[in-house]
């Protein structure tokens, strides 16, 4: 049986739709899993920061002369490299919500 031009043309446009039914689940399934790194991240960062300040409250209450001693340095560094740990957590979550926000648009 022979299909006409127009016949030829919507079933090829059902099968196409079929097609973006499918990649738009896929997509779907993809940002499902995306979202949720965005409250992993903001959690970690939430810990990592009351860590931060449980250090800082310890090298506050140092006496001046252990402060300045290698306990005190070691502290500083802790709290140095936990304020590191949350500025790229901070990149990494900015990542995360660009990404998604790319694959919204790909949704559209």
């Amino acid at each position: 049986m022979l299909l006409r031009d127009s016949e030829a043309v919507s079933k090829g446009q059902v099968k196409g739709n079929e097609m973006n039914k499918a990649r738009r689940k896929s997509l779907q399934k993809l940002l499902d899993q995306i979202q949720p790194l965005e409250a992993v991240i903001e959690e970690l960062k939430y810990d990592i920061e009351g860590l931060k300040d449980e250090e800082q409250e310890y090298l506050d209450a140092m006496p001046c002369s252990i402060g300045e001693s290698a306990r005190g340095e070691a502290a500083n560094a802790a709290i140095e490299a936990l304020e590191g740990a949350i500025e790229l957590l901070q990149q990494v979550q900015s990542d995360v919500v660009e990404a998604a926000e790319k694959v919204e648009e790909a949704m559209a």
